[in-house]
């Protein structure tokens, strides 16, 4: 029910994760245990639940009171900010009782909004890290062309839900890099500024496959 893989991010020492549609294959209690036992903090900007965008639920959620739409992290002394997005496309996979009152709205229309938000906050770059893959063209789950189109003030989109390697891409001036699933590949994205005047001189991606000569980690073992 999900909850060995969240040991297994706790023991890594993951800043955050994402909230996708396999959260619920076991319906909302479970996703909500798994959330509980995460030691990290659990993203989505777009998700609502019963009307209540989240980082708003209030303690009556339970553990759901937890998620937050995005992170500010400070690496070697630069600021960043993750928007996080689910697929909107939830209910499309996962019958009503699954999800009971969860939902993920409009990325765009979600986007916009945060953004001003977080641009408030004078974060030295603003990636954006969604459940939502790279596909020819845009359907109703995933919508990467669109926000990157509206968005390119995005420094970086980390992908998924498309099961696909995308090592490093530029969609609509924006860098896209998708690791893949199941943990085959690791996605390495590399950011480099001028210290002094603080401005992004260049961004790079790329994702590491996880073959026989990476060793086995005993911890992960033992966990799983």
């Amino acid at each position: 029910r999900g909850a060995t893989m969240i040991r297994c991010l706790n023991a890594l020492a993951y800043d955050a994760w994402i909230v996708g549609n396999h959260e619920f294959d076991w319906g909302l209690e479970a996703f909500a245990d798994c959330v509980g036992l995460s030691s990290m903090p659990v993203l989505s900007g777009n998700a609502m639940m019963e009307g209540k965008p989240v980082g708003r639920l209030g303690e009556s959620a339970g553990p759901l009171a937890k998620l937050r739409p995005y992170l500010l992290k400070e690496v070697a002394g630069f600021r960043l900010a993750i928007i996080s997005l689910t697929t909107p496309a939830l209910s499309t996979w996962l019958p009503p009782e699954k999800l009971r009152g969860f939902e993920a709205l409009d990325p765009v229309e979600t986007l916009r909004v945060l953004l001003r938000e977080v641009s408030a906050q004078q974060p030295d770059a603003i990636l954006l890290a969604g459940h939502m893959g790279l596909t020819r063209r845009d359907d109703y789950a995933n919508r990467v062309g669109a926000l990157t189109r509206e968005f390119p003030q995005l420094v970086a989109y980390l992908g998924g839900h498309t099961h696909q390697n995308h090592s490093s891409e530029t969609v609509n001036n924006v860098l896209y890099t998708q690791a893949d699933h199941y943990g085959i590949y690791v996605g390495k994205v590399d950011l480099t500024f001028d210290r002094a005047s603080r401005r992004l001189l260049r961004r790079e991606a790329v994702t590491v496959l996880m073959d026989h000569p990476i060793a086995l980690d005993p911890l992960v073992l033992s966990l799983a």
